[in-house]
């Protein structure tokens, strides 16, 4: 009888444990009783090529991360979190699909008649800014906004690798001549890239819900130039 009640105590110890945070449902259904979600496990079975670039990527990892976890924790594990940080998140439930931004994050749940027809995507940045908003905000207050050169311009959307082998070649494709300035020649000399002054942004650490800056403005600031030169900046060096 001792043993018969300690096993049905951990059991439902075990049960309230894994209730009590929400969890994954591999498949999800609409309210026809048809599958919502089918995950990229299931997408990545034709799609294998994009499924590999997309693999590892920090969407991939957005909710597995070391780093947002410990944000995650820090803000009482709020739920309204994982409506970026998974797939299929549903509000009413406490369910996604899947951990991480996935295939369907971006796409929406698979099509019935998918692959005859297309998947649908926002094909410009509003798809990016419905959880990069604060990079969003930075990106409109840019020259790039205001020309609306979108994301994907400069970012892969899958792999998330520049569209170039380094951030130099990157930006040059464009800005041709970055003139014969001071500035630009000793940094470029010095081994400095485009990003390091133009994309100089605060860390992650000093704002709260993870919406840090990322310098999507390319306005060279101040910081730009205290990161290196910390000890001679209010000096006479020449």
């Amino acid at each position: 009888i001792f043993a018969i009640c300690l096993a049905a105590g951990v059991a439902v110890s075990v049960s309230q444990t894994a209730s009590a945070a929400p969890q994954p449902a591999p498949e999800l259904q609409d309210g026809d009783g048809g599958t919502k979600y089918v995950t990229s496990e299931r997408c990545g079975t034709c799609h294998y090529d994009i499924h590999d670039d997309w693999e590892g990527t920090l969407h991939s990892q957005a909710f597995s991360s070391p780093i947002f976890q410990e944000d995650w924790v820090k803000q009482g594990s709020a739920d309204e979190c994982l409506e970026c940080h998974t797939t299929g998140f549903d509000t009413n439930t406490g369910e996604f699909a899947e951990e991480g931004v996935a295939c369907e994050a971006c796409h929406g749940p698979m099509q019935e008649n998918h692959p005859k027809e297309p998947m649908p995507v926002t094909p410009d940045y509003t798809l990016c800014a419905k959880c990069h908003k604060t990079t969003t905000d930075e990106w409109r207050a840019s020259k790039h906004g205001q020309i609306n050169l979108d994301c994907e311009a400069c970012h892969n959307p899958h792999s998330q690798e520049p569209r170039a082998a380094s951030v130099n070649e990157l930006c040059t494709n464009c800005h041709k001549d970055t003139g014969d300035s001071f500035t630009h020649g000793t940094h470029a000399n010095s081994g400095l890239s485009c990003n390091d002054c133009h994309m100089s942004a605060a860390s992650h650490t000093s704002s709260t819900g993870g919406l840090f800056a990322t310098g999507h403005t390319f306005v060279v600031g101040s910081e730009a130039c205290i990161n290196c030169h910390k000890d001679t900046v209010h000096t006479r060096d020449t």
